[in-house]
């Protein structure tokens, strides 16, 4: 006991401890968060920092004052770095890679390797668009990233640094291919240990200063030297600030700060595109505006990037948005003393159609929104400027109006359209601009004008004759703006006059009628290209008459003199002779290959009959061909003959038959009633020899074929044996083995059909429970799988022993009347009651036994207290109780 309290003593101090240390750590490390917060510093940039750094806070161990103190250390040095960036303007780098980064430069073959940041969805969607004009560039890859030297013409300003491996080229008299890398010290050694100094210096100038030097050694004249960059160095450069992708990015040094830019992804919606820094160390850092690079032709894109330069795309500066007629709309970022002029300049210029002499500008102002309108074309012409503020929108008009000062001349002129009139221009004036069709209605024309409202219109019919006569001025109107002068042809005012030809010709049309009506029906017919093969000797002419009634008329084709004239409408139909022709057919069907109908024709045999149907099938009767004709009179009584006969191997008729084929007639090959193909039942599982046996006796059944596959096995389930016949769909057969065992003559000895399929299982030795049971409370879930278990086969146990020993007894739901056994076979078996007994199935290896669950009564509704039917419950006992004395006597009197 003595120990006991100890212990307990020893345990309530060491918590007091570590409660105090807790404690304060807690409030050391609150300390920290509170001064990262009165900075404005992100936690998770410091945490970021600590670990360029080695320290991880979540494994530094407070009970450890060396990992304290060195954690504390670091982390004043990472607010030293942050405030020492933010006096610079620098973005902080925040966004290195936490994982080092690898080169693999193998073979001569340069590979870029990218550390940057995950960058969420919503940053993604965004820099799908560009929003500030100059961002598109780096969307839309107008601009290229190299990856070797071989992609890009080095230019000459490219300055060379070390890891840059330069080619040296001679050739004419002296002849020379070497190359040479630029050593951490900014030389190159020729093979005679010659030392030359080229880092820092442009391709031009380097190759000057090799060129004066392997002068010394070689004989070659202008021309004949070049000096080539056959591998670029790789670069590390930091991206940082409003970019898509920021981080530290390994690329070649063929690379300038655009292509740079390219591989992180470009500005964001809200990085700027002016004033882009590029920092060096120990250099001034330089500005790099994109609107040099796209609107001026001489700038020049030569900035090569250095090993650890920094790119920093701060936030965008004055953003202002002009729209409307201006050759370019688009938000543009101004620099400081950029004015309206120099946004006009950015947009392209103004349009054509842009209204100058008032422009709108919306902006915010003092906590306003203040609308200013300005006269930009005055402000053009004078050399004064507008100041913009950022987030103003300007909005150039364009003019709304079209022209007016023109009229419409449509219908049969030469060229209609539109032509300019002036305020006194009259229908004569415009008439010398155009020709008039030689089909035109010069006599009426019309004048189609809009009212005021231009919801109206007015119609001035003119004589154009009148007008080109200058016979009055009536006709000839003083046309207003937007007129319409529409001149119809004379053929719009007379219906056109035609006949068409249909049926058997070669070209069937309608024609347009002569003038003088004199085409016959002959030449109707050449001009429909002419008859066919199958026309008839004979045709019909469809006319209406002068009340519009429809009349045929009978044409002899063959009658040359007689021939009609065509009139107005005539329709002329020529007539196909298979027009006036049953189509006859004869059939075939039976042991051909290609049973069906065939067209006939008096030239058809038999024997192409046969052919065309494809021949005869391997189990055909050759010997006994049935043919059936119709026949009937001429008051068409119709009877069915028959006839039957022979053929040989080349379908012809045995010995000197004649038969000839007629309409109608049905000829069926008969099978030859010994023949047929082999049958196959397939035997599965548990016997000798396993697989597919043919049936080699009429009538074989499942005893026999067994015999015939070597027996059963050791192992067999015979009282599992199952039967599926695939014939007719049939499914499965019910069959007891064991019984067609021991008596062939036995009902389950079934006669087996082609495709019957036989599986033996291997030996069953266990009975499965299912249903209303209580096995739930007696087994875990492992045991009992789908509310089933499995159990040995007992023999002689009858469906309730197993039931009370092995799965606890009829649950409250379960139903004694509704015990049923399914065995291997497939056979099912329920309970059977007589008077107060009841029999249930007996058990076999492979069995299920399922106990069913009760059925629910439904429940009545009374206003009354229902009572128990006593006289019903009587008559029921007293039944009973006479059957069970009635079975006694007759016991009694057997005895």
């Amino acid at each position: 006991m003595r120990n006991i309290f100890r212990l307990i003593i020893l345990t309530s101090v060491m918590l007091f401890c570590f409660q105090a240390i807790t404690i304060g750590q807690i409030s050391e490390e609150q300390k920290a968060i509170d001064e990262i917060k009165e900075r404005g510093i992100e936690e998770v940039e410091v945490k970021r920092r600590l670990l360029l750094k080695g320290i991880d806070l979540d494994q530094v161990n407070p009970n450890n004052p060396e990992e304290v103190i060195a954690a504390e250390k670091a982390f004043n040095e990472v607010l030293a770095e942050i405030d020492a960036e933010r006096k610079a303007s620098i973005e902080p780098l925040d966004t290195l890679p936490l994982t080092p980064q690898v080169e693999d430069v193998a073979n001569g073959a340069e590979t870029v390797e990218v550390k940057v940041d995950v960058v969420d969805d919503e940053q993604q969607d965004n820099a799908q668009k560009s929003k500030i004009f100059g961002q598109h560039i780096f969307k839309s890859k107008d601009a290229s990233f190299f990856e070797k030297s071989s992609e890009i013409n080095v230019p000459k300003s490219y300055t060379l640094g070390t890891g840059d491996i330069i080619s040296v080229s001679i050739w004419g008299r002296s002849q020379l291919n070497e190359s040479h890398e630029i050593k951490s010290d900014g030389s190159i050694a020729l093979s005679n240990s010659t030392r030359i100094f080229l880092k820092g210096l442009s391709l031009e100038v380097a190759k000057e200063k090799l060129a004066k030097i392997y002068r010394e050694y070689y004989v070659f004249r202008k021309g004949e030297f070049d000096v080539t960059i056959s591998k670029a160095r790789t670069i590390n450069v930091n991206i940082v600030g409003e970019v898509e992708n920021y981080g530290s990015f390994n690329l070649s040094g063929l690379n300038n700060i655009f292509n740079a830019l390219i591989t992180a992804g470009g500005p964001t919606n809200i990085g700027s595109v002016r004033n882009i820094q590029l920092i060096r160390p120990g250099e001034q850092v330089r500005i790099i505006d994109i609107y040099e690079y796209l609107l001026n032709p001489e700038f020049s894109t030569d900035l090569y990037l250095m090993e650890n330069d920094i790119i920093n795309v701060p936030v965008s500066g004055k953003l202002v948005e002009i729209s409307g007629a201006v050759k370019r709309p688009f938000y543009y970022e101004l620099r400081d003393g950029e004015h309206l002029k120099k946004l006009i300049d950015f947009a392209g210029g103004l349009k054509s159609n842009a209204i100058k002499r008032n422009v709108q500008i919306k902006r915010f102002l003092n906590d306003e929104e203040l609308i200013e309108d300005i006269n930009l074309q005055s402000l053009l012409n004078s050399s004064k400027s507008y100041t913009l503020y950022d987030g103003d929108i300007i909005k150039v008009e364009s003019i709304p109006n079209a022209y007016h000062n023109f009229i419409t001349i449509t219908g049969a002129v030469d060229i209609p359209g539109r032509y300019s009139i002036s305020s006194n221009t009259k229908i004569s004036d415009i008439l010398k601009k155009v020709k008039l069709d030689r089909n035109a209605l010069s006599s009426l024309a019309y004048v189609k004008r809009k009212e005021d409202n231009l919801e109206k219109f007015r119609y001035f019919f003119v004589n154009l004759d009148n007008v080109k006569a200058n016979i009055n001025d009536i006709d000839n109107l003083i046309l207003f703006p937007e007129d319409e002068l529409i001149i119809y042809k004379k053929s719009r005012y007379t219906d056109a006059e035609s006949f068409s030809v249909e049926g058997e010709v070669r070209e069937p049309n309608s024609f347009s009628m002569d003038s003088n009506g004199s085409i016959t029906v002959d030449q109707a017919i050449y001009l429909a290209g002419g008859l066919k093969d199958e026309a008839t000797e004979f045709a019909y002419i469809k006319r209406y008459n002068e009340v519009g009634k429809l009349e045929y008329i009978r044409v002899d084709l063959n009658d040359k003199n007689n021939l009609p004239k065509m009139e107005n409408k005539d329709i002329l139909q020529i007539y196909s002779k298979t027009d006036f022709l049953d189509d006859s057919f004869v059939t075939i069907g039976g042991a051909v290959r290609n049973p069906g109908q065939f067209k006939y024709d008096e030239s058809l045999r038999l024997k192409d009959l046969l052919t065309l149907s494809g021949g005869l099938k391997l189990e055909s009767a050759p010997y006994r061909i049935d043919v059936y004709r119709l026949d009937f009179d001429d008051k068409k009584k119709s009877k069915t003959l028959a006839a039957s006969v022979q053929i040989d191997k080349n379908f012809e008729l045995f010995g000197e038959e004649e038969f000839t084929l007629n309409p109608y007639d049905q000829v069926f090959v008969r099978t030859a009633p010994e023949f047929e193909f082999q049958k196959v039942v397939t035997i599965q599982g548990e016997v000798q020899f396993a697989g597919s046996y043919a049936l080699i006796q009429d009538n074989e059944k499942i005893v026999n074929i067994l015999r015939r596959a070597g027996g059963l096995t050791d192992e067999a389930f015979s009282q599992g044996v199952t039967l599926y016949r695939n014939m007719d769909d049939a499914g499965y057969v019910i069959i007891n083995l064991e019984k067609a065992l021991k008596n062939n003559e036995s009902s389950f000895n079934v006669i087996l059909k082609d495709g019957d399929i036989i599986n033996i299982p291997k030996s069953n030795d266990l009975v499965t429970i299912e249903g209303a049971t209580r096995i739930n409370e007696l087994y875990n879930s492992d045991i009992v799988k789908q509310g089933k278990i499995n159990v040995a086969f007992e023999k002689n146990k009858s469906a309730t022993s197993y039931i009370r020993d092995y799965a606890g007894g009829i649950a409250e739901n379960g139903d004694k009347g509704k015990i049923t056994v399914t065995y291997a076979t497939g056979e099912v078996k329920s309970s059977r009651r007589f008077l107060f007994w009841r029999s249930y199935p007996e058990i076999k290896p492979g069995s299920t036994i399922r106990i069913g669950a009760k059925e629910e009564k439904p429940v009545k509704e009374h206003s009354e207290r229902e009572s128990t039917d006593w006289g019903k419950l009587i008559s029921d006992s007293i039944a009973q109780t006479t059957a069970i004395l009635s079975l006694i006597i007759l016991v009694q009197r057997i005895d």
